[in-house]
């Protein structure tokens, strides 16, 4: 991948980037339907949720169907894809849970997550840990739609011994209404007893405007002692809050009400320094910590951050947010783009393909190449970006993919008798610029310099007196 752009005396204007390079890293196999609701089996899972958590070389990861009980599995598998490992397929026992929503965190060798529970009218939720290698599987909490919520989502936050989550609290497919508009909870990872930080107002089924916001529908981010998050309804608009609440259940406020700018979010925040980033509805914003600021730092012009299952995911590198749309592009089944922190530089780094029906054995599947509805974090690895595609490929259960985002652009300015080359490459990677007299011989093509980026803007110097010259950044 490279941009490039020829430099003289008179500076010519920037030339197309390059393709991007992306690549399915796992592609989950076919499901069987059995007689039940969402009863969709195989042997690994199906359907990836929640991104991938990175930990010593090995991605950990959520399937929200599949495994040999239809109800979802949690799987290990290295960076290259090879050495796939079924760690836990849910079977909704009762010392089991069902659906995982979230993705996974991890304390020593142990991994943390949440199951929403399965659509029986029982099931209301389970927080769990799993040892990396498969054992030991215990529910630390199974939800009872009373006061303490049901149907956990999010990622779960981890701070010292202390996990801290969010429950929305739907009655979708549930007997009784619940008696929360969702909560903020922590739980100690050596505990099975929670804690209810804070209660919202409302009910998820029948959503109105009201002070607090309704429903938190993703996990929440920590600075200090203070946790960040939103609600998908509620608020003064009926179009959910931002809120912020101390680690200890006090000091509960409503930043910002949203109204159809960033309305009904599902993305976990992100906090940096003393801003807040996410995305909803149709756009990515960014607001202070002390809710002042709110700022639309790209609009979509259509609702591209929404769906009843995936939450969108979103990361900060440097000055750049790397993220996921659920159903942005030219198709309409996803995009991964990246954009400066300040809402400049937006760039695709893929548009994923349309979905085809097929047959297979009397059973419909939505198939394609490359996958459909990016979801969750991505992680920064390698000089890459991986993350989780819950639908398509080849078989229709979602894959696990890899991409090299779209390169940073290169500018010029001339200083005198010297040219500026200038560049904000994503934070991580290793970029080399090349130059060349000749740039339709694609082996004159030579090394000017290697750098690793930061993040922030870089420069260098080449004096003038040398012949024209075409430059280019290239990702290494």
């Amino acid at each position: 991948m490279a941009s490039s752009l020829l430099l003289s005396a008179i500076l010519a204007p920037l030339l197309t980037a390059q393709a991007q390079s992306y690549a399915p890293l796992y592609t989950f196999p076919f499901v069987t339907a059995r007689p039940i609701p969402y009863a969709l089996t195989n042997g690994s899972g199906a359907n990836p949720i929640g991104g991938l958590l990175l930990s010593s070389g090995v991605f950990y990861g959520a399937c929200y169907a599949g495994g040999a009980g239809g109800l979802g599995t949690i799987f290990a598998i290295n960076t290259n894809g090879t050495n796939f490992h079924l760690l836990h397929s849910f079977t909704n026992a009762p010392t089991d849970g069902a659906s995982p929503y979230g993705g996974l965190t991890i304390s020593g060798g142990t991994l943390y997550g949440t199951a929403s529970g399965a659509n029986d009218g029982a099931d209301y939720g389970v927080i769990f840990s799993l040892s990396t290698n498969g054992t030991g599987y215990s529910n630390l909490y199974r939800f009872t739609d009373g006061t303490d919520g049901a149907m956990p989502n999010g990622n779960l936050v981890l701070a010292g011994s202390l996990l801290y989550g969010t429950t929305q609290a739907s009655t979708d497919g549930k007997p009784n209404p619940s008696p929360t508009g969702g909560t903020v909870f922590s739980i100690a990872t050596n505990s099975q007893t929670i804690n209810t930080l804070y209660t919202f107002q409302g009910d998820p089924a029948n959503p109105v405007a009201n002070s607090t916001g309704t429903g938190p529908a993703a996990g929440l981010a920590l600075a200090g002692s203070t946790l960040y998050g939103t609600t998908f309804e509620g608020g003064t608009n009926n179009y959910g809050v931002i809120f912020a609440l101390n680690i200890n259940g006090s000091g509960f406020k409503v930043l910002h009400h949203f109204d159809t700018n960033g309305a009904m979010p599902q993305c976990q925040l992100i906090v940096a320094g003393s801003t807040l980033y996410g995305l909803g509805g149709t756009c990515l914003f960014s607001m202070n910590t002390n809710g002042s600021g709110f700022t639309v730092l790209y609009d979509f012009g259509a609702t591209v951050f929404y769906s009843p299952i995936y939450n969108p995911g979103l990361v900060l590198s440097g000055a750049t947010l790397f993220a996921t749309g659920l159903t942005a592009g030219s198709n309409q089944e996803g995009i991964i783009f990246s954009i400066a922190t300040n809402g400049a530089g937006y760039a695709d780094s893929h548009d994923y393909s349309a979905l085809n029906s097929v047959q297979i054995n009397g059973y419909p599947y939505n198939v394609n190449s490359d996958g459909a509805s990016p979801n969750g974090s991505l992680t920064l690895a390698n000089g890459r970006l991986y993350g989780t595609a819950a639908e398509g490929g080849s078989t229709g259960s979602g894959l696990l993919f890899s991409v090299v985002p779209q390169p940073p652009p290169l500018s010029a300015s001339r200083s005198g008798t010297n040219l500026l080359l200038s560049t904000t490459a994503f934070n991580g990677f290793s970029y080399t610029i090349q130059q060349t007299t000749n740039p339709s011989v694609s082996a004159s093509w030579t090394t000017f310099t290697n750098f690793l980026g930061t993040g922030v803007a870089t420069q260098f110097t080449k004096s003038l007196s040398a012949p024209e010259m075409n430059f280019r950044l290239r990702q290494n």
